[in-house]
């Protein structure tokens, strides 16, 4: 894997993938994302940015889904070991935050994932 990549086999590229992590029911919300996740039998976790026209013209929304993508690929470490599929989808507001605020919402994420992966 390239140093600076988010290689297409860790996203979610399919509606049917979107729609199958959504209709899964788990769902756990930060001050600035909401996480839709399912439990998959695949080997690594896959990823979904899905942003809302509320966020603002297609520009906007891109410029979010890009610092979302961003973000997981830093945070990419302590994320591979789970075998989850997961949606995110931003609250309204989230181009203005911080981008070291939206890297504590992905790391509360992580921390959500350790303390529910024995269940």
């Amino acid at each position: 894997m390239k140093p600076f990549s988010f290689p297409r086999n860790f996203r979610l590229l399919k509606r049917a993938d979107f729609l199958t992590v959504q209709s899964s029911g788990l769902r756990f919300s930060t001050d600035h994302i909401i996480f839709l996740y399912g439990y998959t039998e695949s080997d690594h976790m896959r990823f979904g940015f899905t942003v809302s026209r509320k966020n603002g013209n297609s520009v906007k929304r891109n410029r979010i889904k890009r610092r979302m993508r961003e973000a997981v690929r830093l945070k990419a470490d302590g994320f591979y070991r789970f075998n989850v599929d997961v949606v995110c989808i931003p609250r309204r507001g989230l181009q203005e935050v911080v981008f070291c605020e939206l890297l504590d919402n992905i790391s509360c994420f992580i921390e959500h994932l350790d303390s529910h992966s024995g269940e």
